[in-house]
């Protein structure tokens, strides 16, 4: 009976485990913009972050179909505190992060192109899953309005 119950329990902990250290994907929206301002077509953003720490990877495929990879940075200040314990002789210290609203992100071309992205965090202390808006500018002049 132990060994009957002990092999479910341990699927729904793994399948559990595999679930919350998934990458969390994510689809925006954007429309590339010419020099003049004119529509060249729909842009396909991806971003995947981890779900351990502030890694986010971010991919974009342009309507000529070159491809940009590159990596998301957030805007954050870390906060490390010093206090004493009673009974204790050395510091005890505390890190804290305090997200801003806003993130940055500079992609290669596999063109020869790079893209420079300004975004703006619906909430910052979420990430860019949670929403927000931004821009990318393509270093020959093509503007991306992003929606995400």
């Amino acid at each position: 009976m132990y060994h009957q119950l002990t092999l479910p329990i341990s699927l729904i902990i793994i399948a559990f485990l595999a679930i919350s250290c998934s990458p969390v994907v994510h689809q925006m929206r954007g429309v590339v913009q010419n020099p003049q301002g004119l529509s060249e077509g729909q842009v396909r953003l991806q971003t995947t972050e981890s779900p351990w720490d502030d890694n986010v990877q971010i991919v974009a495929i342009l309507p000529d179909n070159e491809r940009f990879s590159g990596r998301v940075v957030y805007d954050k200040v870390v906060t490390k505190d010093h206090f004493y314990n009673l009974g204790q002789q050395k510091p005890v210290e505390h890190s804290s992060k305090t997200y801003g609203s806003s993130a940055k992100a500079m992609l290669i071309g596999d063109k020869g192109h790079t893209m420079k992205c300004n975004f703006q965090l619906s909430s910052p202390s979420n990430g860019i899953s949670y929403g927000g808006f931004g821009e990318c500018l393509v270093s020959d002049g093509r503007i991306i309005p992003v929606q995400f």
